[in-house]
């Protein structure tokens, strides 16, 4: 099994879904545990952060913005998101 297919794996079975609030716990390294993205600056300030999943990525992780309606601003990986 692949890097990016373990990650895939937890991804579905993480319980995280659309809609979901979440907080951000903390940074990830680009491309760690199979994550298929690079982590930029910007997305620290989430970090310690309720937000909401707005888009599922698969395996470039959850699209996540301020609210429900939001467009996602970053996409996190599901290993550094807690389900609220």
């Amino acid at each position: 099994m692949t890097e990016q297919e373990k990650y895939l794996e937890g991804h579905r079975n993480c319980g995280i879904k659309v809609g979901d609030q979440v907080r951000v716990t903390r940074r990830a390294e680009s491309d760690e545990g199979g994550w298929d993205n690079v982590w930029v600056g910007q997305m620290g300030r989430w970090v310690g952060k309720k937000v909401f999943v707005v888009e599922d990525f698969g395996v470039m992780g959850f699209g996540v913005g301020i609210n429900k309606r939001s467009v996602w601003n970053f996409s996190y990986p599901y290993f550094v998101l807690e389900k609220i």
